[in-house]
């Protein structure tokens, strides 16, 4: 049974994670919707929960389009990480950096 609310696409996009280390990381995208991605990074360091800002672009025609969004890491696997998208930095990110 398919547990996602939003249709998936497998673009390959490239993104950049920041907060994962002293520099951005550079991520392939897969299985890429409006709430979430996969992020293909092998050997990054994060945990579920962890919250992150990314950039990523998308070229249609000779028009580039630049995106920000903050990422929440779902799930962790060897080969990268899945992360929820938010326009806005979350809510409770934003209380526990004030505690």
């Amino acid at each position: 049974m398919e547990r996602r609310s939003e249709i998936r696409r497998g673009a390959r996009v490239t993104a950049y994670l920041y907060g994962a280390g002293p520099r951005p990381v550079r991520c392939e995208t897969g299985d890429l919707s409006a709430g979430g991605v996969f992020l293909h990074a092998p050997g990054l360091r994060a945990q579920p929960g962890d919250i992150m800002p990314l950039v990523f672009t998308l070229e249609f025609d000779r028009v580039v389009r630049t995106y920000r969004r903050w990422a929440r890491v779902a799930h962790c696997r060897e080969d990268g990480i899945g992360v929820q998208l938010y326009r806005q930095r979350p809510e409770e990110a934003c209380s526990a950096s004030r505690a």
